[in-house]
């Protein structure tokens, strides 16, 4: 007996419901029981008599499960029309009165940490035609096989201070994924989910380097529904929401290596004094020297081929666009693509802040280097500025923070 028990592998917790139904019908429903292997889902068993015997597996751990019954007098014969089942990460609700044993559709989706959450984006009073229409596309995404009866669990007291008019909540996360949610109402609604890093691929010569999808910034135009979206990665993409589904190529802007400008401003600098340029004085009689920007480059490009070269072929850019026109479904379709090379093959450029005018038809990009101006009509860079560029050349245009050092302790 002690050789069996040592052998022998941890039970799941055991939960065993018993009902009769009117017409004497036995109902047994349990869990657990069953060794905890790894690999192994936790599961629900239905038996109903000598009938039918099913097996319902579940995505987490199982935490309890409760029978709804129609009357809440134990003494009474009766049939549980729904069972509650608490997970670890979820509530279901099984509908036990229709064939297959479908979900009820859980009217609070709490799947908000399905992947951690990496940016919040809150927008009050939007157009109820931005609200429609991204409930309309979303619809279609949403999952099939659920029960056609309401929602079994009522009650609960109305939140008195909801208002009117409409509010939606953005979230980014870190696979990529941006969800709209509807944050008028009693709870979180969801209506649309978007896939941000379907349309790039890894380069081929970006090795094993640690390049990721996870979202940094957001910014929506309600009027115009332009959608822009930076990852940690530094690559920045513009969406227009489409009605339809269509097939479009994606343009693709690259913006030059500004902290590599940083470091040539500085050595031209450094000569510059050695060479006594011209020079001017301005009213405080201190002197600047006279110095063109270096010509910013851009380029424009249809396929992930062009993408490819240009100027900046040397940088390091872990990712390129899918080249050809791909179809896509209706909602946001990515029409342009700004890739920002690296600092080095294992620090990304940052994207510290992203700004949208669909009236001028312009969109900028600051980071950590610098400040980048694109324009959407042309699909072209219109100038980039490194930080040195927008500080001017005084002797303090920029200061970097050792990462090491806690400037906490400083204040």
């Amino acid at each position: 007996m002690v050789g069996l028990l040592t052998h022998s592998k941890v039970l799941s917790k055991i939960q065993v419901d018993w009902r009769l139904s009117a017409d004497g019908e036995q109902l047994i429903v349990f869990t657990g029981g069953v060794p905890q292997e790894e690999g192994v889902l936790p599961a629900v068993t239905i038996l109903k008599a000598s009938r039918s015997a099913t097996l319902l597996e579940m995505d987490h751990p199982m935490i309890a499960f409760v029978p709804l019954l129609s009357s809440p007098y134990t003494n009474v014969p009766q049939h549980p029309f729904a069972l509650a089942v608490l997970l670890k990460n979820d509530l279901l609700v099984i509908d036990m009165n229709t064939p297959g044993y479908p979900c009820f559709e859980n009217l609070n989706p709490i799947d908000i940490h399905e992947s951690p959450v990496t940016l919040i984006k809150y927008f009050s009073n939007c157009p109820i035609d931005l609200i429609g229409a991204l409930t309309l596309v979303g619809c279609k995404q949403r999952k099939q096989g659920f029960s056609d009866k309401p929602w079994p669990i009522t009650g609960g007291t109305s939140r008195e201070c909801a208002t009117g008019h409409q509010e939606l909540l953005l979230t980014g996360h870190e696979d990529g994924s941006l969800k709209f949610w509807q944050a008028s109402g009693e709870h979180l609604q969801i209506l649309y989910k978007l896939k941000t890093g379907r349309h790039f691929e890894r380069n081929s010569d970006s090795g094993g380097v640690s390049a990721s999808h996870a979202i940094q910034a957001v910014e929506l135009c309600l009027e115009s529904r332009l959608l822009l979206v930076a990852a940690v990665s530094a690559q920045v993409t513009l969406f227009r929401f489409v009605k339809n589904e269509s097939a479009n190529e994606i343009a693709v802007v690259n913006v030059p290596n500004l902290s590599s400008q940083i470091v040539e401003s500085n050595e031209d600098d450094a000569n510059a004094t050695i060479n006594s340029p011209t020079q001017y004085s301005n009213s405080s009689g201190v002197e600047h020297e006279l110095r063109r920007q270096a010509k910013a480059v851009s380029q424009e490009s249809r396929s992930t081929d062009t993408s490819e070269g240009g100027s900046i072929c040397d940088e390091f850019v872990p990712f390129k666009v899918r080249g050809g026109a791909l179809r896509r479904p209706a909602g946001y379709q990515p029409d342009l693509v700004c890739l920002i090379p690296w600092k080095s093959a294992t620090q990304a450029e940052q994207v510290t802040a992203l700004a949208l005018n669909s009236a001028y038809g312009t969109l900028a990009i600051g980071m950590t280097s610098g400040l980048a101006l694109v324009d959407l009509v042309q699909y072209t860079l219109i100038y980039s500025w490194s930080n040195s560029e927008l500080y001017g050349s005084d002797v303090t245009p920029m200061v970097q923070i050792n990462q090491s050092v806690d400037v906490s302790d400083g204040f």
